[in-house]
């Protein structure tokens, strides 16, 4: 019995030994050494930098929505998941091992026995029988196909961890992007009404003059027309505001009352992003971390469907113990056992196995493919959030110049208000262009900051593999 369990051991340490890993395919993709627009910056980006906006208030949104936003918490049950599965798929590497207590009770009857005066009698026997058994059952691991698959399992673990980070990177950018939207168009409200204010002044001003006979009958349908679509313009504005904030809301796992308070001012951007090299683009972002690992799970469960075309070798064993008496089955007295060895080789399936094998394989081209598909879309991201970071900084500047000439001309048509060389609708006017242009600088302004997100999104935001394990 020892030497059976010790030879029983043996197999098992011989067949649980780590198997060699089998190399990634590599893409036949070149790769430049720089970026092609002129943005470089080197190094790491901060896991936080969505701080680099100083808004104190955003920062507050971001860490309420990564702790309540159901779609992250989705995210991080599917690593649970993956989890489990990884276990289950890494069970079978072990003997399975199972207790069983039994307890019967038999009666027979006897009828006829050969014995004088017996002949008509019926005799009953009654007894009863206790057992206990300890079963173990074991396949062994000949060709690493029971390995492969918990390999690719954890693998799937891996990239249901890196799916992860990419939740967090996506929630925390578009909680940003909404954020920046929200601020945006509260200023842009806050515009609209002034405008709206300016009209009404402009209708009542151009209504006295109509009464005094100062101005045509056109000028004061011009006058209503202005209101009625500056009023509509604010309708717009309120209910886009109302909309967003509820978005907000939501991202952060709350009831979408449309209460709250968003920043009153766009902060300008400061510092560059550290854009890295090109070729570390695959370690710095989680969907491309991901995909690999899914290539790598691919490739191991061709490996596994191989191995069910070789013979499969497993083990069965018992031991156990029967009695009349409950009390001998705790006497460690196991006197009824036996081993058993099985080796079945797959001779005829209709070509399942096989085909099995293909289809493994085509997985794995897909999972290649993927992955090659992923990276690519990766470097274009990068490459137009450099590109549109630099025309977004020109039209900004560009902008800039047309809001201090549009604040310039206000200026000196107030001056020339107050010394009676302009009449108030002269004033009023060159107000609202101002304030029409502020409106499309703010847009510009929010463009920026949303390239920047992008950038942050292309670039992988703070996650690297190597501390994401």
């Amino acid at each position: 019995m020892k030497r059976y369990i010790f030879s029983l051991l043996l197999i098992l340490l011989v067949s649980c030994k780590s198997a060699p890993k089998e190399p990634l395919s590599v893409l036949n993709l070149t790769v430049p050494e720089s970026w092609s627009a002129e943005h470089q910056s080197d190094g790491l980006i901060g896991d936080t930098w969505w701080q680099k906006f100083d808004d104190e208030r955003l920062n507050a949104v971001i860490a309420t929505a990564l702790k309540h936003n159901y779609n992250l918490k989705i995210a991080s049950l599917n690593v649970e998941a993956a989890l489990a599965e990884a276990r289950i798929a890494g069970a079978n590497l072990y003997p399975q091992l199972s207790g069983g207590l039994k307890a019967t009770r038999a009666t027979q009857n006897y009828i006829g026995l050969p014995f004088p005066g017996l002949e008509d009698k019926i005799l009953t026997s009654r007894s009863t029988t206790y057992g206990a058994s300890l079963n173990l059952n074991w396949e062994a691991d000949l060709w690493g196909g029971i390995r492969a698959g918990k390999n690719a399992a954890r693998a799937n673990v891996n990239a249901a961890r890196a799916d992860l980070s990419g939740a967090k990177l996506s929630l925390i950018a578009q909680t940003t992007k909404v954020w920046f939207s929200a601020v945006e168009i509260k200023q842009q409200l806050e515009i609209a009404e002034t405008i709206l204010t300016d009209h009404r002044q402009t209708l009542k001003w151009t209504r006295e003059r109509y009464e005094r006979g100062l101005v045509p009958l056109t000028k004061l349908r011009l006058a209503r027309t202005n209101l009625a679509a500056s009023e509509t313009v604010v309708s717009q504005w309120a209910e886009q505001n109302e909309r967003i904030v509820r978005q907000l809301e939501i991202l952060m796992g709350q009831y979408p009352a449309g209460e709250l308070a968003v920043s009153e001012t766009l902060n300008p951007l400061k510092n560059n992003v550290p854009a890295g090299l090109p070729s570390e683009l695959v370690n710095r972002r989680p969907d491309l971390v991901a995909a690999e690992y899914r290539l790598f799970a691919a490739t191991k469960l061709v490996t596994r469907a191989k191995t069910n075309l070789y013979p499969r070798f497993s083990l069965t064993s018992s031991v156990g113990t029967s009695s009349s008496e409950l009390k001998d089955l705790t006497d460690g007295d196991f006197g009824i056992w036996n081993v058993m060895g099985n080796l079945l080789q797959p001779l005829f399936q209709g070509g399942r196995l096989r085909a099995g094998v293909k289809l493994a394989k085509a997985r794995r081209e897909q999972a290649l493919a993927s992955f090659g598909n992923a990276v690519l879309n990766a470097y274009g991201e990068v490459e137009t959030a450099l590109r549109t970071i630099e025309h977004l900084n020109q039209r900004l500047e560009q902008m800039e110049l047309i809001f201090e000439e549009s604040e310039a001309i206000h200026q000196i048509t107030r001056e020339r208000y107050q010394r009676g060389l302009a009449n108030r609708l002269a004033l009023i006017d060159a107000r609202r262009q101002s304030l029409a242009i502020r409106g499309k600088f703010l847009t510009i302004q929010r463009q920026q900051l949303e390239g920047r997100i992008n950038l942050y999104l292309a670039l992988g935001g703070g996650f690297n593999k190597e501390t994401k394990k």
